[in-house]
């Protein structure tokens, strides 16, 4: 009932019925005893390691704030963005990000998506280039070697690089 990653639902409505539990109940306990069975790697980290990341523990969703506007402003959340609402705190807590790490990378992140939102393609692309300008200028002779170490942390986070093998200059 447990092989292949997928659950008997024959099997679990059977459980559910003779034991007068819901299925969802059942499909969630057989998951827990799947997640328990698979093997477990072992933590390789240092013991400093170890101890620096029980200080910063990662976020939950909901642990993040999030601003959208600016001081005293009510934005009201329309459906694309309560779905980058959703999408940024599944993301940063699926990373591990501690709460004031979120928070600090997200409403930079959140200003430029509504600052974007109604742009033409040719708008966004001079818009990259103009900030991609900005990052020249701020950090000169070490910008790549800060975009190579972006980039081989988010291979090191996601154990893959979605196909983007190199960092793209103009």
């Amino acid at each position: 009932m447990l092989a292949a990653e997928k659950i008997d639902t024959t099997k679990a409505c059977k459980l559910s019925k003779a034991g007068n539990i819901s299925t969802l109940h059942v499909a969630q306990a057989l998951n827990v005893l799947r997640a328990a069975g698979e093997r477990q790697e072992p933590d390789v980290r240092s013991p400093e390691l170890k101890q620096l990341d029980a200080h910063f523990p990662a976020a939950k969703p909901e642990d993040f704030i999030i601003c959208y506007g600016g001081p005293g402003e009510d934005v009201v959340l329309t459906p694309p963005l309560k779905q980058f609402d959703a999408t940024a705190r599944a993301w940063m807590s699926g990373a591990g990000l501690p709460r004031e790490l979120g928070d600090t990378l997200v409403n930079p992140i959140s200003k430029v998506a509504q600052h974007t939102a109604a742009m033409t393609q040719d708008q966004l692309e001079s818009y990259g280039f103009s900030e991609f300008a900005k990052l020249e200028n701020a950090f000169r002779a070490t910008l790549h070697e800060k975009l190579v170490a972006g980039g081989r942390w988010y291979i090191a986070a996601h154990g893959h690089n979605d196909g983007h093998n190199e960092v793209r200059w103009r």
